[in-house]
């Protein structure tokens, strides 16, 4: 493939779209996509193999793992490769119930990968001896889709079992921020473990897991230009989580299966290239989102959802709901026919139309905009403000 042609779609996707789901998949760096294309021809060797090949695989793939550490402000040896965001966040709880966890505390806001996960462990208590029995809580919800602090640290007062706790940094459909430093505290200060899921936040935000309180962490690589499929797990040193997937030893045992070393190259040199650029392409987010933000309340009736519109909120996501009865699922195809591609929410309930467990967490089952289609729009630094205003006006079109 021509490298234009790379360059061009590296940015914008495909050029009839405007593409404003970046909180789903962001489209891949140019110099990652030509990074993995070379290693794929080069350096095919089997990490785990002794010859020549397979070392100099090995050493792209300790050479990663290196700068993600550095990047992170953490130790390489806290490090471990997954195939994503999904795979992390199921590891941390299923592996944390092997070592003895007892007791989850999580929130209604979560991920699916994480409530999900939650429910069939939940599920599983049925064929457990009462003492291997999990108990799962989740935290107080305000309408502005915030951790009620209070019901945390009263959860955590309650609990005598071993506890973890899990609550992600950045909400994928509302975009609120979570203070990990301060949930981490409270945790600690009750002998609980804490995991955050940082999916959404990894790439836009530094991160110092030397000094936060965190105890593990999950990312995905194609949430910042990064490749599909690859993302890490940071574990603090001393944690001791068990295997979850079995088979060789790779990952010094955390974690089976040959690794993708084109794809952990490329999600370091993303890392490398985000890190470099970070203050200005915040700078050109957030002038977008405020673009978005401002022309969208032109709309009478609409509604932002969660602290979307506050400085300390995700800088690339805006969540609405449309004065207007009418099917989310029936708004986003007239949307895409129109040109613009967003979401209703997370991109992993895709084709379930129904509401979202978040926005019904938000505002509860007597919403009186339940019947409205709920719509994320969400940014990178390649949108440009005429595309903003092309997308509004396509919102106002259909309304």
């Amino acid at each position: 493939m021509p490298l234009q042609r790379i360059q061009q779609m590296s940015q914008h996707g495909h050029t009839h779209h405007i593409y404003l789901d970046n909180s789903a998949t962001t489209a891949p760096y140019t110099e990652v996509i030509l990074c993995m294309g070379e290693l794929m021809c080069d350096t095919y060797g089997n990490p785990s193999s002794s010859h020549s090949a397979g070392r100099a695989a090995k050493v792209k793939v300790e050479e990663s793992r290196r700068s993600i550490s550095e990047i992170l402000r953490c130790t390489p040896s806290e490090v471990f490769f997954t195939s994503g965001g999904t795979e992390s966040d199921n590891t941390v709880l299923r592996s944390a119930v092997e070592m003895g966890v007892r007791h989850i505390i999580s929130s209604p806001t979560e991920h699916h990968a994480i409530t999900a996960t939650l429910k069939a462990i939940e599920a599983s208590n049925a064929v457990k001896l009462p003492q291997n029995r999990v108990r799962v809580d989740y935290v107080k919800i305000n309408q502005y889709g915030d951790v009620d602090m209070d019901d945390l640290e009263h959860l955590l007062c309650q609990s005598s079992e071993k506890t973890l706790v899990s609550l992600m940094h950045g909400n994928n459909e509302i975009g609120n921020i979570y203070d990990i430093n301060a949930i981490g505290s409270l945790c600690h200060s009750h002998g609980a473990l804490y995991h955050s899921d940082a999916v959404q936040t990894m790439g836009h935000f530094s991160f110092d897991l030397k000094n936060m309180d965190v105890d593990f962490l999950s990312a995905s690589a194609h949430k910042f230009h990064g490749p599909k499929g690859i993302g890490l797990l940071y574990c603090k040193a001393g944690t001791n989580l068990p295997s979850f997937i079995l088979g060789g030893m790779q990952e010094r045992g955390m974690r089976s299966g040959t690794e993708n070393v084109p794809a952990i190259s490329g999600m370091a040199l993303a890392m490398q290239i985000n890190q470099k650029h970070q203050d200005e392409d915040l700078v050109k987010i957030l002038s977008l989102k405020k673009s978005l933000i401002d022309s969208l309340r032109e709309i009478k009736g609409i509604r932002f959802n969660g602290r979307c519109t506050q400085e300390d909120s995700m800088p690339t996501l805006v969540s609405v709901t449309l004065p207007i009865k009418k099917d989310s699922g029936m708004t986003l195809l007239a949307l895409d026919m129109a040109g613009v591609c967003v979401s209703a929410g997370s991109a992993c309930m895709a084709g379930a139309w129904q509401p979202s467990g978040v926005i019904t967490a938000l505002y509860g089952e007597n919403d009186p905009m339940s019947d409205c289609p709920t719509i994320r729009f969400s940014m990178c630094k390649y949108n440009t403000e005429e595309e903003i205003d092309t997308a509004v006006q396509a919102v106002k079109n259909i309304l």
